[in-house]
């Protein structure tokens, strides 16, 4: 029997899945889409997400001015993995369930990270810009085989990268808050603290949730410690790394290349990183892959009808 709980589904892409929409519709039959496509926040959501007792949102910022207006929400279930949108301390003060499963995309973003590594080691993507605009540069790079991977955030999608880099016989350096012994011992990585791999590290690939303390994580001073040949990807979060710090580095050549998935303000439509030729930006699509976006709402589902 399907439930009669009123549901609002803020995420934009969740609501234009057909599959997704369907199997939501198998199981409630108070459903409201955001079939128009709304970019919302602040008193837009609040209008938005007002009489619901569910909502399953993506990138929509829970505050907690939002949910001092929704007494009646009783659990939100998050379409993605990263929690950085969400005030989880006035959730807990509202009593507000949250529903969230860690890892779901995990194969989508360590798969683009690992793109990334092959594509600035091999200098494919400065290289295809050139050859679209008419310039035969042959330059080949260097192979990722053998090189020295340092890894900061060995969450889901951290030990993830590590299995697919095993077939490249890299040098794997991790670095985490938590105790990641064990795991680097099983695969053949070695625990190493940040200042290791900012001096030995070839790559350096940032898979950290954002907060306070890993704000600006890449700055100055660390990319200056950093060897030239480097190369530097994040797919983890924009407010990681400090944009105008890695502009003026990759500018002046102290790190090699850089690319990233994800920046401070989103959707980026002006930056100087745009103009620079070893520097890739992706529009946030490490977790959007067809099987990851699937994998996300299908979650977001069961967690939403967890009692």
């Amino acid at each position: 029997m399907k439930s009669a709980k009123p549901i609002a589904v803020a995420s934009r892409t969740f609501s234009r899945h057909p599959v997704l929409r369907a199997r939501l519709e198998e199981l409630f039959s108070n459903i409201m889409f955001n079939d128009q496509g709304l970019s919302l926040k602040d008193e837009d959501l609040v209008k938005f997400l007002s009489g619901k007792e569910g909502a399953i949102i993506a990138l929509e910022p829970i505050t907690e001015n939002v949910l001092s207006k929704l007494p009646q929400l009783k659990v939100i279930s998050k379409f993605g993995v990263g929690l950085d949108n969400l005030d989880l301390n006035a959730m807990k003060k509202y009593s507000v369930r949250l529903g969230w499963s860690g890892g779901v995309n995990k194969r989508g973003v360590s798969e683009l990270s690992l793109f990334f590594m092959l594509g600035l080691l091999r200098s494919t993507f400065s290289t295809s810009r050139e050859f679209a605009a008419g310039k035969w540069n042959n330059v080949g790079g260097v192979q990722l085989s053998a090189k020295t991977v340092g890894i900061i955030g060995c969450g889901h999608i951290g030990k993830d990268l590590v299995e697919l880099l095993k077939p490249c016989g890299c040098k794997i350096l991790i670095n985490d808050l938590l105790d990641v012994s064990d795991f680097c011992r099983k695969n053949g990585a070695v625990c190493a603290d940040k200042e290791q791999i900012w001096k030995e590290a070839d790559v350096v690939s940032l898979h950290v949730p954002f907060d306070g303390s890993t704000k600006n994580l890449i700055d100055a001073a660390v990319l200056s410690k950093m060897k030239p040949t480097a190369v530097l990807v994040n797919t983890s979060r924009g407010n990681i790394v400090d944009e105008q710090a890695l502009f003026t580095a990759l500018k002046e050549k102290k790190i090699a290349a850089a690319a990233a998935d994800v920046f401070a303000v989103e959707p980026l439509t002006a930056s100087p990183l745009q103009q620079l030729m070893n520097f890739t930006g992706t529009a946030h699509v490490g977790g959007s892959s067809a099987e990851a976006v699937l994998a996300m709402g299908m979650s977001a589902i069961e967690n939403l009808k967890e009692e």
